[in-house]
């Protein structure tokens, strides 16, 4: 079936169009259909409810809402919607509704939500931890020894090297943590990283032996750390007491014990529905397993993939889906898990295929799929797959960006990429403006310096070395845009405001600015791609809606007094101040 092609018209016949439709309610020259309570347009025989209306503006995310007004303001959250099943339309025309892709992204979701329904359905499990659970837990994770870390964390082997070296020559491990380590919160305080506890060592891959055996005061050797490498020494050792540990101690507990607990109700459930292993699925998935080192779901013909490996009541796991479970977790698979005997595929599907298939069988059981209400959740999940098909097939996929586009991106937007400039300024941060005014007053007649006033007056409680004295990062815009904003425009050394910021009224003066570098396209090259791909999106998309429009011109009707009862101005002003907020 002929689909639609892309144009060029960048969302200009759609403002058009919808101009001259909310102009005369109507594009066709025959007698519109008559105005119903609570519809607000209509697109051939599919009706726009106020209600649905209303909802999808509601639930619209903060940053898409419209940042119109009045009846502009509900053109906009109709258009949206209408484009919606515009989108629906095409997809209906083109028979998504048979497309491999969309009914397997539906299946897998619809499986995944009467799974949920089910276990929400079913009545809590209740576990419990005794004290002496508590202090078994403490006494067995060392949790009594606290040790004092202090750490050179750096990006390269031969750094790390480097660094022993000049310890062994005598360096002061403090000046050293200074000037090489790349762990920020410690480096300004001589490397020292606070106390921690064996499972805290272990989170950052301190071995055992290292946190248990190394001696107060000496250092130890290289220590690789995920991409980076350490030289670390404990500075003292303290206790660690249960009270301080045993609400997180009743916590990790209480989830192991409610975990396997789930686990116990899943394999009693599987008994009931005679879950089994098939002998000759089993057989063939070993033969697999001896042939090659990793198996994968393309060893196995397209009859050997949907041959059973397990079966139970109302259905069975194929080897081709316990396969494809197992390279969820691919380090585990490249390794052979779950290949190695019966007893290892047993093991490997009851933490990957049988807690789903047992729990869907149950949901089926208890007659869930039937419920009204969830054959519309169904329905609607259908119709937003296939929506998102289209603009996958006729946007998304469209919408490649080469290196050579990427690197012309950035190359002329480079705003987008530079880091945002640091500023040091005196400030004087007041509660009103009119305290504000009287101490520029002070300033113009000579009776003080800014700083004067700033260690007198100001409430900013973040000021750096000494009240007055302010340093703004590029998180700062952020934080504290209105600030940001003025301290960019400002001349150096001149007195502004007041301006009114977060906390209060600003006065300021900015001594010392860095502009921000540049990095390099090579660091930014990720970003270039994202930025260009999302705008030529937008683009492709805009081109797409037009054509649709113009497409079901014919067929859209709209009725204005029911629009303009479904998003009252009273409700278009909430959801700009949300918006705002």
């Amino acid at each position: 079936m002929q689909r639609l092609s892309t144009g060029s018209g960048w969302g200009l016949f759609s403002r058009l169009f919808f101009f001259s439709l909310f102009t005369a309610c109507t594009t066709t020259s025959e007698e519109p259909p008559q105005a119903v309570p609570g519809v607000v347009a209509r697109l051939g025989d599919t009706i726009l409810q106020a209600s649905e209306l209303r909802d999808f503006a509601i639930s619209t995310p903060q940053n898409l809402r419209s940042k119109q007004e009045g009846a502009a303001a509900r053109e906009d959250y109709l258009r949206s919607l209408l484009v919606k099943h515009l989108l629906y339309l095409e997809a209906q025309v083109w028979e998504l509704q048979e497309s491999m892709e969309v009914q397997k992204r539906v299946a897998a979701s619809w499986h995944q939500h009467l799974i949920e329904i089910y276990r929400n359905e079913q009545p809590p499990i209740q576990v419990e931890v005794d004290e002496e659970e508590i202090r078994r837990y403490f006494e067995e994770n060392d949790l009594g020894r606290q040790r004092q870390l202090a750490g050179i964390l750096v990006e390269e082997e031969s750094q790390a090297q480097e660094v022993l070296a000049k310890l062994a020559a005598g360096a002061s491990f403090a000046d050293l943590a200074r000037q090489y380590s790349v762990h920020k919160g410690s480096a300004a305080q001589g490397g020292v990283w606070g106390y921690i506890s064996r499972q805290q060592a272990r989170r950052l891959k301190i071995p055992d032996e290292v946190f248990r055996e190394l001696p107060v005061g000496v250092v130890s050797d290289v220590l690789p750390i995920n991409k980076r490498y350490l030289v670390m020494r404990f500075l003292q050792d303290r206790p660690g007491s249960l009270d301080e540990h045993q609400a997180r101690i009743h916590s990790v507990l209480h989830a192991g014990k409610l975990k396997e607990a789930k686990r116990e109700q899943v394999r009693s459930l599987a008994r009931a529905f005679g879950w089994k292993i098939e002998s000759a699925g089993l057989d063939l998935l070993l033969k697999k397993a001896a042939a090659y080192s990793a198996v994968h779901r393309q060893h196995f013909s397209p009859r050997e993939a949907v041959q059973p490996l397990f079966t139970y009541q109302g259905g069975q796991v194929t080897i081709g889906a316990y396969v494809d479970a197992l390279w969820e977790d691919a380090g585990r698979a490249h390794s052979g898990w779950g290949m190695k005997d019966s007893a290892a595929v047993v093991a490997a599907a009851e933490s990957t295929v049988m807690e789903s298939a047992i729990l869907l069988a149950a949901a089926k059981r208890a007659g869930i799929p039937e419920r009204p209400a969830e054959q519309n959740w169904l329905e609607q999940t259908r119709w937003e797959f296939m929506v998102r098909q289209v603009r996958k097939e006729e946007v998304e996929d469209k919408a490649a960006v080469s290196e050579e586009e990427a690197e012309e991106f950035y190359q002329s937007h480079e705003d987008l990429f530079r880091k945002s400039d640091q500023f040091d300024l005196i400030e004087v941060l007041v509660e009103t403006e009119e305290k504000a005014q009287d101490l520029l007053a002070t300033l113009e007649r000579g009776d003080a310096t800014l700083l004067d006033l700033a260690r007198e007056h100001t409430i900013r409680t973040e000021s750096q070395e000494e009240p007055g004295k302010v340093h703004l990062h590029g998180r700062d815009r952020y934080v504290n845009p209105q600030l940001y904003e003025a301290v960019q425009e400002a001349a150096r050394g001149e007195i502004v405001g007041p301006v009114q910021v977060k906390g209060g009224y600003s006065l300021f003066k900015v001594l010392h600015r860095e502009e921000g570098e540049l990095p390099p396209f090579s660091r930014m090259a990720r970003r270039a791609h994202s930025l260009l791909r999302q705008q030529k999106e937008d683009r492709i998309f805009e081109e797409l809606v037009d054509e649709l429009l113009e497409k079901y011109q014919d067929r859209i009707t709209i009725y204005q007094d029911e629009l303009a009862a479904a998003l009252p101005d009273t409700l278009i002003q909430r959801l700009a101040a949300t918006e705002r907020d």
